[in-house]
């Protein structure tokens, strides 16, 4: 569980804005965002080589982008699950896949709470953003690619301006968004921190592990490495690591000690922070501590009944037949 202090509560006043009273995510719907833009209702205010300014129905919208929250968050828990299952197997595993498990746990915690806050990022194909020129009667439109969707300011008593700029990859631009966003709020003056709140989120938004044309998008790096570098992470019995020394400051951990523990493998890690194990291990706690975010504010929702409970309720059944040890990996238990 994540402390609510003041950036989580930063967090969640966004999260409440982007979300209209009485729409949810149809239960068990497949369509998001994309699938919207091809079967949405909305005007076309314009269409250049960057941007697409759409104006929409704000709760249309925000029942597309909440299907993709389901949905990402059934992603973690799955992924999750691989990682408990590293942990318990008596059989050898991938120290390599494993890495990338841990990350995609990351990636698709960053993308629910991007989602959560009103700032997904989003592929649109050709046929997407064709559409939206022929609507447009524009004579541009931008490629193919990722996208920011950023609500804007209301125009009626019906419609709310919805930006769509082209950004960079999906994988880069979603680490870039959602640690910048975590960083403006926690150097935001506004939001008045306790000492461990601010430690803590210090750590996540750390430079450290930065390189050259690396900044916050540095766990992709690192899944790129582990995955797709040749004989870099896959060595058969002469692993670099053993991901379950990872994951083992999290076993006996409790809820209450999630600041504590990330806080501890930052500092550890950081102290030689260019050895790949200490990136990977770092990778995974970064990946853990967003997925917590996450599922803190997406609880905060089901409390105020803006969601169909239908929904979690699949997710806890899940949840109960993990892989993780009894008794173990309480804070991971969310």
């Amino acid at each position: 569980m994540i402390g609510r202090g003041a950036l989580f509560a930063a967090l969640r006043d966004r999260m409440l804005l982007n979300t209209p009273v009485g729409r949810e995510a149809t239960f068990n719907s497949r369509l998001g965002v994309a699938d919207w833009i091809t079967n949405g209702t909305y005007l076309v205010q314009g269409c250049t080589r960057t941007m697409v300014t759409l104006h929409i129905s704000h709760a249309d919208f925000a029942s597309a982008s909440f299907s993709e929250v389901e949905n990402l968050l059934n992603h973690c828990l799955e992924h999750l699950q691989e990682l408990a299952c590293k942990y318990t197997d008596t059989r050898r595993r991938s120290e390599a896949w494993a890495t990338v498990a841990a990350y995609y746990l990351g990636f698709f915690s960053a993308s629910v709470l991007l989602h959560l806050v009103g700032r997904p990022i989003v592929f649109l194909s050709r046929e997407h953003l064709a559409d939206l020129q022929g609507l447009a009667g524009s004579l541009e439109k931008p490629g193919q690619g990722a996208f920011e969707f950023r609500i804007g300011a209301p125009v009626s008593a019906i419609y709310i301006e919805l930006l769509v700029t082209k950004t960079e990859k999906i994988h880069e631009a979603t680490w870039k968004k959602v640690l910048s966003l975590i960083d403006s709020l926690r150097n935001d003056p506004a939001v008045i921190m306790q000492a461990d709140e601010a430690d803590f989120y210090d750590s996540l938004c750390t430079h450290a592990f930065y390189a050259y044309g690396i900044s916050y998008d540095w766990p992709s790096s690192v899944r790129n490495q582990a995955n797709y570098r040749p004989g870099f992470a896959y060595r058969l019995y002469n692993p670099e690591f053993t991901f379950n020394r990872f994951l083992e400051p999290w076993r006996l951990g409790t809820s209450n000690d999630v600041y504590e523990t990330f806080r501890n493998t930052y500092l550890r890690c950081n102290g030689a922070r260019d050895v790949f194990s200490n990136r990977a291990e770092m990778m995974l706690n970064v990946s853990v501590i967003l997925y917590l975010i996450a599922r803190e504010l997406y609880q905060d929702l089901v409390s105020r009944r803006l969601t169909d409970l239908r929904w979690e309720q699949q997710r806890n059944v899940y949840r109960r037949k993990m892989a993780f040890p009894s008794a173990d990996f309480e804070g991971l238990r969310i």
